[in-house]
């Protein structure tokens, strides 16, 4: 987790110094609203007080652009396959977000929203619960053609699962993204 938040933060640094490539004008001021698929994987963990599991799962998501310029953003994503490090029980998330993006070619997208979570196993305690989400993306902008894009990622999501307990649960993987205006 450390190593993945120097990438982030060096990468971030990055983002506000001058880039001259074709990528940093990714799309006219003009262009229509901006419609995104990405595929992925990476660390799902589940944390109760100071034990951890990690389990490796793939992600999905679709973004939807507000704006014409591409800065603010409805996503929905899934992340199936997180476990607990002290019972026999999992759960799949579906994340609501809305995001706010910074940056051209170099771009950071921090990400606020609610989590859906199913939990299976023969010692989960509920059926269903749902839960604050934060998260961060960070991309580089390639333009395919005139409206496609295509955008490596690294992406990190947080949430807490259950206050009382300490119990929360953690995202860290990349992602490629694909997105039309």
């Amino acid at each position: 987790m450390k190593r993945f938040l120097v990438l982030a933060l060096t990468l971030a640094g990055l983002a506000f110094t001058p880039q001259p490539c074709r990528a940093a004008e990714v799309q006219p001021a003009a262009a229509g609203r901006e419609l995104a698929f990405s595929v992925g994987c990476g660390s799902a963990a589940m944390s109760v007080g100071d034990d951890t599991r990690h389990t490796l799962v793939p992600s999905l998501s679709a973004r939807v652009g507000l704006d014409r310029r591409g800065r603010f953003a409805l996503i929905a994503e899934v992340q199936p396959g997180a476990h607990s490090p002290i019972a026999d029980e999992s759960f799949a998330a579906a994340n609501l977000l809305a995001g706010a993006s910074f940056g051209r070619a170099l771009r950071l997208r921090l990400v606020a929203g609610v989590q859906l979570r199913w939990w299976s196993g023969p010692q989960r305690v509920e059926a269903s619960d749902a839960g604050p989400v934060v998260g961060a993306d960070l991309g580089y902008v390639f333009r395919l053609r005139d409206r496609l894009t295509l955008a490596p990622e690294l992406v990190w999501r947080g949430s807490v699962i259950e206050i009382e307990g300490n119990v929360r649960d953690s995202y860290a993987g990349v992602q490629l993204a694909l997105a039309w205006r």
